[in-house]
């Protein structure tokens, strides 16, 4: 009696732990969290309370299979002045760009979008050539390298976009990362509040360096799998137990949000790691 018991827990207790696996893996491969985060900083003009800026990250070209309602509709949920995406909208294993591009052309009848490349896009060759002549029909700000300022009321915040570092050039003695802090100071304007959109985090410091308040990111994909108490397992750049994943991150005043991505590449399945996007909603301190 005792031993059919002691079978009955084992084979109840694997059930359990089937059926938690199976819905962790269904979260982080079918499902789309939308995370918001509260951005204060005495420099935000008053004229940009509760100014909402929606990221996309990490799209990979990927298709939904309700036709990226689900997506849209979050976006839509969060009512943002402003939709961003921080690279890989594109991937280089997909010869089909029709999937990204429709669903930027439904998320650009929501909020004015900007938009920086990542590597993928880098690998994609032509692809990526007709990607930027679509995104710029549907009227997408593609900012490579670029600056603009963004004006509400009488005040004005610094939207900075930089284009991924596996497009630049370096010149003998350069290094990447030094080269990326100086080229944010050269594209500053003045002393606003500035963010900066750029599809990696691992560079967290020189884009510090820089003089930037706030910072997107994707890149990570969250880790990938991500493991209890430990958080992502690997990450492009990062390698294995990355720093930085998922959420907001600070230093010396510099904030940076860091989107765990849509989609997946290489590995193709997420673990306990749900897609999301990501809501900054920016607060005057003042």
């Amino acid at each position: 009696m005792k031993n059919k018991k002691i079978k009955i827990f084992i084979i109840l207790l694997f059930v359990i732990l089937l059926a938690l696996a199976a819905g962790m893996y269904y979260c982080s491969n079918f499902t789309i969290a939308s995370e918001v985060f509260d951005i204060a900083d005495s420099k935000i003009p008053a004229d940009f309370e509760s100014y909402r800026i929606t990221q996309i990250s990490d799209l990979q070209g990927r298709e939904y299979s309700d036709g990226a309602e689900k997506l849209l509709s979050l976006v839509n949920e969060q009512k943002p002045d402003m939709i961003v995406i921080t690279g890989d909208l594109i991937d280089r294993t997909r010869a089909d760009i029709s999937p990204a591009v429709e669903t930027v052309r439904r998320l650009a009848e929501t909020a004015p979008v900007y938009y920086v490349n990542g590597n993928h896009e880098r690998g994609s060759g032509k692809n990526y050539d007709k990607l930027l002549v679509s995104l710029r029909q549907i009227g997408v700000s593609v900012l490579e390298d670029k600056s603009v300022l963004i004006k509400k009321g009488g005040s004005a915040i610094e939207l900075i976009g930089l284009r991924d570092i596996t497009f630049r050039q370096l010149k003998e003695g350069e290094e990447m990362a030094t080269l990326t802090a100086d080229k944010i100071k050269e594209l500053k304007s003045g002393d606003y509040y500035t963010i900066l959109l750029s599809h990696r985090p691992e560079l967290f410091d020189y884009y510090a360096k820089g003089g930037v308040d706030l910072i997107f990111c994707g890149h990570a994909h969250g880790g990938q799998i991500r493991l209890p108490f430990a958080g992502g397992l690997y990450s492009p750049d990062q390698g294995f137990f990355p720093k930085y994943t998922n959420g907001l991150y600070e230093e010396a005043g510099v904030k940076m949000l860091v989107s765990r991505g849509l989609g997946y590449s290489m590995i193709p399945a997420r673990f306990n790691n749900t897609p999301e996007i990501v809501t900054a909603v920016l607060h005057s301190s003042k």
